[in-house]
């Protein structure tokens, strides 16, 4: 099962900027369109996206609630693509949560939910999965859809 979540924040982040805390997290950032970056921690990896493209969509779908959320207005994002090894949740929560020590962002979860960092947190300390994100009520199959 892929997971993807995207971080976004208020400011405005450059693909020097979020490459430079890429490698800050000791991830590599690759040359490509997008400047993709991976981190990997022993057998599991994450990568992560600067993806204007995915903002516009949030905020046409969502823009209100994202606004809401995260208390101005939305400049950039960032898409994290977790594998499907274990515990690449745990590595895009710290990631997510030391990208928002950073930067004023909020983590979307391309399913409705909005969470701040202190939310975050105190999911991570609770162990539990990052698909089972607090105010999710569906968990997903390993096909993405969703069962209740």
């Amino acid at each position: 099962m892929t997971v993807n979540v995207g971080l976004i924040t208020s400011a405005v982040v450059t693909q020097d900027e979020r490459s430079t805390f890429v490698r800050e997290m000791g991830g590599e950032v690759f040359a490509n369109r997008r400047q993709t970056g991976h981190l990997q921690r022993d057998d599991t990896h994450i990568w992560v996206h600067l993806a204007p493209e995915n903002l516009e969509e949030a905020l046409r779908d969502d823009g209100e609630a994202v606004i809401g959320k995260l208390g101005d207005t939305p400049q950039s994002m960032i898409d994290i693509n977790l594998s499907s090894d274990e515990g690449s949740d745990t590595l895009a929560l710290q990631f997510a949560t030391a990208f928002m020590a950073c930067w004023p962002a909020i983590l979307d979860d391309f399913s409705g939910g909005f969470y701040s960092r202190d939310e975050l947190l105190q999911f991570e300390a609770s162990g539990q999965p990052f698909w089972m994100l607090p105010e999710a009520t569906l968990q997903r199959t390993s096909t993405g859809q969703a069962e209740t």
